[in-house]
């Protein structure tokens, strides 16, 4: 018996490590009133999880639209069926879908938050939210060096280093993340069976200061660049291709197996910069967030999926977002607990005027706006009120504004 009672001792131990932010403070996850699965790093590698679309695969009720795991250069995400669900790199909203694409070579932790989160959140997270936390300085040095090498020519290679640039005052980090990879389509007009392939770069560096005991500065700056064969080419389904009309066309129709006249890819880029300032009030916590992305994708695909040069276009997406967040999270005053928040939103994006979509009568202009600017505003907040020690009620309200124009 004694042996049991200090097992379920070392297993609640265990569960009350489990700390997460989803109600904008550290908390339990035993005592969020919220349904939510997190998970540590370490755990994620465990289960192979080496992107952010791969969380589908760990997450229970999450499922990816688009992104490398159907084929397509952007994802979006979907909770219980919902769409809205927002992603979140370090606190800052990732407004571009291909953005939401990247690798995880140095994740602390994710939280998947299910369900409406509007009164917690400055933008779009009305079906829920994906919260990726990457790897913060450290005072202590530490560091981390993996090489791996799987099949498809697939090398990985992943760093961290971290340690104080100034005693108990400043400690920097960097990480760094590498893949090259061949790829696994058929071509079967020239018969190799590696074409697509994968090159992509992550870096991030963080600056970690603490000028005070009330005040801490986190400065983020990532680099994440991607070169992606295998998320354009396709295979027809049934033939279905403008090609079959034409004499001499060669398509194909099983799955990993294409034909192109032409190279099919996504080359994009994406610059972060981000400004998090904490400050520790007697009555809680003011946290600023400022965000600067900026986002450039190129992608090509051949329409008609045959030798023939008959239909293709090529895309150049631009957009550069700057968000400023301001949260305000109460310490807990007897039974009341509340959470006040501001953000703003500003988006530029475009398409590059000179794409074009080409076809067997030659290229053809494509009719879209060149240039589309966001502008939103939010107001937001919870009050937290424990009824009981097991009971607790809980209301929020929201007021949001958005404006968008087309150019």
């Amino acid at each position: 018996a004694a042996h049991e009672h200090e097992r379920a001792d070392l297993m609640s131990q265990a569960v009350e490590e489990v700390l997460v932010t989803a109600r904008r403070r550290e908390e339990s996850l035993q005592d969020v009133p919220i349904a939510i699965s997190a998970f540590g790093g370490d755990a994620l590698e465990e289960r192979g999880v080496q992107r952010v679309e791969n969380m589908n695969a760990v997450a229970p009720n999450l499922s990816v639209m688009g992104g490398v795991n159907t084929g397509e250069s952007s994802a979006s995400f979907r909770v219980r069926g919902l769409p809205g669900v927002a992603v979140y790199i370090d606190g800052v909203y990732q407004a571009n879908q291909i953005s939401n694409s990247f690798d995880l070579p140095d994740v602390q932790q994710i939280e998947v938050l299910k369900g409406p989160q509007g009164t917690l959140f400055g933008r779009n997270a009305t079906g829920g939210a994906i919260r990726v936390f990457t790897l913060d300085p450290v005072f202590t040095p530490t560091g981390r060096v993996s090489l791996d090498y799987g099949r498809f020519s697939d090398v990985v290679a992943k760093g961290y280093l971290s340690g104080p640039l100034v005693d108990g005052k400043l400690a920097g980090s960097l990480s760094v993340f590498r893949q090259d990879s061949d790829g696994y389509h058929r071509d079967i007009v020239t018969d190799r069976d590696d074409v697509g392939g994968i090159e992509s770069t992550v870096v991030r560096a963080k600056l970690l200061a603490k000028p005070t005991e009330s005040m801490q500065l986190l400065l983020t700056l990532g680099y994440m660049d991607r070169w992606d064969g295998d998320t354009t080419p396709y295979a027809t389904i049934g033939g279905n291709t403008i090609a079959r009309l034409f004499p001499g066309a060669v398509f194909a129709e099983k799955p990993y197996e294409f034909a192109s006249s032409r190279d099919d890819f996504l080359d994009s880029t994406v610059h972060l910069a981000s400004l998090k300032a904490d400050f520790d009030f007697a009555a809680g916590t003011l946290s600023s967030v400022t965000a600067y992305n900026k986002t450039d994708a190129y992608y090509t695909q051949d329409g008609d999926a045959s030798n023939l040069d008959l239909l293709f276009y090529g895309l150049n997406e631009l957009q550069k977002d700057f968000s400023q967040e301001l949260i305000f999270s109460s310490e807990k005053r007897g039974r009341f607990s509340a959470v006040a928040g501001l953000f703003y939103y500003h988006a530029d994006g475009r398409y590059d005027p000179l794409d074009v979509l080409g076809s067997f009568a030659g290229p053809v202009p494509i009719f879209v706006w060149s240039k589309q600017v966001t502008e939103a505003y939010a107001l937001f907040g919870e009050v937290n009120f424990d009824l009981t020690n097991r009971l607790s009620l809980t209301g929020g309200a929201r007021y949001s504004d958005e404006k968008r124009t087309a150019h």
